[in-house]
């Protein structure tokens, strides 16, 4: 709650101290005073049990105000849009404490949805890819150079099931692995140099070149694991959307206060009004794109604003679309 708001609401403890405070002093003067005493006694039970009432009265207003909103949600979110102007300090908290949960709850409702979007839609090309594989090697004797090759095949493709499935997984658990995470210290260039070998395949196997080059100190302080997932997913889009004989090229840049992540690729263009849903998780856009596309880079943004960065899309000097992507330094 704000300092204002806090300025403005009474607390409970504070209106309860103040209307006993009243109680007491009048039955004081009346005990102070012989003649007509019980007459300030009986005075003194009606002032107090006046004041409790008009107290029970402002309480309950609040309360009832607040069951109404809740009986009135239609989403978990619209909970975060409560007024709580002028309430008690102790109603506020309630109030902030149910923002919060609600929060999580509708954190975790996405995440549901996601789930079972991305079993419906992100999964089945892949398996279905894979067993008409599996069919067609079947339909007759081949020999082994020929099942060498349908093997290669359904590697790839459970190569990116691996992949989806890690997405979801990320994307679903995001919430839990901020509070949990831990703040490590390491040098991203050198964490890239050693840890992209299955994306220089994949590269490989698009024919796709791919370019990196890195410049000034990369030395920073973040979850390791997720970064490096931000790089991985940004260049496993750039080369699938790239088209054969293409380049990809990743810019690592340390020279700044902040980190710089920037990806650039040939492939086809994403129009300037389709920009900012491309984020969103299982858009496919007007063009037809793939939809592991959508989820990659929905998780991508998430990462990004957990560790208190940005990440933007925009035209590629090579053609296609470049992402770059700011961090700090430091874990925020």
């Amino acid at each position: 709650m704000s300092k204002e708001a806090r300025g403005q609401s009474w607390s409970l403890a504070r209106r309860i101290t103040w209307g006993c405070a009243l109680t007491a002093a009048v039955l004081a003067c009346s005990l102070s005073v012989t003649k007509f005493s019980w007459l300030f006694v009986v005075l003194a039970l009606v002032i107090g049990a006046s004041a409790g009432a008009l107290l029970g009265g402002w309480i309950a207003k609040h309360f009832r105000g607040l069951a109404t909103l809740i009986r009135g949600m239609q989403a978990p979110s619209d909970a975060i849009e409560f007024g709580s102007d002028g309430a008690p300090e102790e109603i506020v908290e309630i109030i902030d404490a149910l923002r919060q949960k609600l929060r999580d709850v509708s954190g975790m409702a996405q995440s549901a949805r996601l789930v079972s979007s991305g079993l419906g839609h992100e999964l089945r090309s892949p398996l279905q890819n894979l067993m008409g594989e599996v069919d067609l090697a079947l339909m007759r004797d081949r020999e082994p150079g020929e099942y060498r090759d349908v093997l290669r095949g359904q590697r790839e493709e459970l190569y990116k099931l691996v992949r989806m499935v890690d997405n979801l997984l990320a994307l679903c658990t995001a919430h839990e692995s901020r509070r949990n995470s831990t703040a490590e210290h390491f040098d991203l260039g050198v964490e890239a140099g050693i840890r992209l070998d299955r994306v220089r395949e994949i590269a490989c196997g698009h024919d796709v070149e791919l370019r990196m080059d890195r410049i000034g100190s990369l030395e920073c302080d973040g979850d390791r694991e997720a970064i490096m997932l931000i790089l991985r997913n940004l260049l496993t889009n750039a080369i699938d959307s790239s088209p054969e004989g293409g380049v990809v090229h990743v810019l690592l840049n340390g020279e700044k206060s902040a980190l710089e992540i920037v990806v650039d690729d040939g492939g086809a263009r994403v129009a300037p009004e389709e920009r900012h849903r491309i984020f969103d998780p299982l858009y496919r856009g007007h063009n037809g794109g793939s939809l592991s596309h959508g989820l990659s880079l929905a998780l991508t943004k998430q990462t990004v604003e957990i560790h208190g960065g940005a990440i933007e899309a925009m035209e590629s000097p090579l053609g296609g679309m470049r992402f770059s992507v700011t961090l700090p330094r430091g874990r925020q």
